[in-house]
């Protein structure tokens, strides 16, 4: 199963194949799938409160049901650690996001390929690394915005200092 938090909008996980996957919160189904032939199910959920039980069943095509899975919500904040590196965009599809946690606001990353970045931060979200970028060697300024680590190509930023400190 993947991490599941409070900010979480998607449970994946693993079950038989063909099997029926349910999730509650409370008396409250959340919803439901069937599991594809490579044994995989994924269920869209709204966000749900700290603290909220959700519990994940699965039912296969002899109506046997599975051991109950429990998931408590826990805080899903994303915590930003500082790095320095210089990263490219990658050809092909991406995006840039304004915020991590509202990962709907996003834009296309067309307009800012062909050019070397500052990577200032970066983060683990939902499983998957991100990175935060910046046209300055500052995270407050010239800031772009956070991008999918696997969508960069990255290099480590040094900087040479023409003084001799003794």
């Amino acid at each position: 199963m993947n991490k599941v938090t409070n900010l979480s909008t998607v449970v994946r996980g693993k079950a038989e194949p063909d099997s029926t996957v349910s999730i509650k919160a409370g008396n409250k189904e959340l919803g439901n799938t069937q599991v594809d032939n490579d044994d995989l199910f994924k269920i869209k959920v709204s966000k749900q409160k700290i603290g909220t039980e959700l519990v994940i069943i699965a039912t296969d095509q002899s109506d046997n049901i599975s051991e109950t899975t429990k998931i408590k919500m826990i805080d899903g904040k994303v915590l930003a650690e500082s790095t320095s590196l210089l990263g490219h965009i990658k050809s092909g599809k991406s995006y840039i996001y304004s915020d991590l946690d509202n990962k709907v606001e996003k834009e296309s990353s067309e307009g800012y390929k062909d050019a070397v970045y500052y990577i200032k931060k970066q983060a683990t979200f939902n499983g998957e690394d991100y990175y935060f970028i910046s046209e300055n060697s500052s995270a407050t300024s010239g800031v772009i915005g956070w991008m999918k680590a696997s969508d960069l190509s990255t290099h480590v930023h040094k900087a040479v200092y023409k003084k001799s400190y003794i």
